[in-house]
């Protein structure tokens, strides 16, 4: 992700493993979504009445319209592994 006003460091990797750093900058989503964005699109979900608790469908639905995460539809994607991560949901034991 980056700030408003932060420009993306143009990383140049030339060892053996140059190829996970370029992969992870073409294809990590949050790399290519400012923060702002990021930030606004999970607010629109926020209700104190819900307990603050946002669903699966509600992150599938805000974020399937930015073209890095268009994939988050998709069944066993990696933006859809990323964003829908069970460590992200509530210990409904505690």
């Amino acid at each position: 992700m980056f700030i408003k006003g932060y420009r993306k460091p143009n990383i140049k990797d030339e060892h053996l493993t140059g190829m996970v750093t370029n992969w992870e900058l073409d294809n990590l989503p949050l790399y290519c979504m400012s923060l702002d964005d990021y930030e606004r699109r999970l607010k629109k979900l926020v209700d104190p009445s819900c307990e603050d608790l946002i669903t699966g469908s509600q992150i599938e639905e805000v974020f399937k319209d930015h073209y890095a995460f268009k994939d988050i539809i998709y069944e066993g994607s990696l933006v859809r592994s990323l964003m829908l991560n069970p460590i992200f949901k509530k210990d409904e034991s505690s």
